[in-house]
């Protein structure tokens, strides 16, 4: 089975003031299943990253992100063509660009 990674579970393992750091490193050590990280995500991790702890965390986290312990997905049309289809069914909704490209992936 695969897991999709949103930006909000690597935030949670690096920083150790999130109220949930001991569960996303014992969720990465006990999950032995393929790790995808959507590639919109990188970015906005880094961001992320970089502006609210150090740019070197930021580089080191990519890193280790592009190890053989997660897979970066890339964004195909056809993925791109159902974010648009959910971007238009739910407009209400004002879900971003990340969270609709894991939607698609899902």
């Amino acid at each position: 089975m695969a897991i999709l990674i949103d930006t909000s579970f690597p935030i949670a393992a690096i920083f150790r003031r999130d109220k949930n750091h001991e569960r996303a490193k014992a969720a990465l050590r006990e999950t032995a299943t393929e790790r995808i990280i959507p590639a919109p995500v990188l970015p906005e991790l880094f961001y992320m990253l970089a502006t609210y702890e150090h740019y070197d965390a930021a580089v080191e986290t990519f890193d280790i992100l592009r190890s053989a312990q997660f897979r970066i997905e890339d964004l195909a049309v056809v993925d791109m063509a159902r974010m648009s289809d959910i971007m238009a069914q739910y407009r209400t909704s004002h879900f971003d660009f990340v969270d609709t490209a894991i939607m698609a992936l899902s």
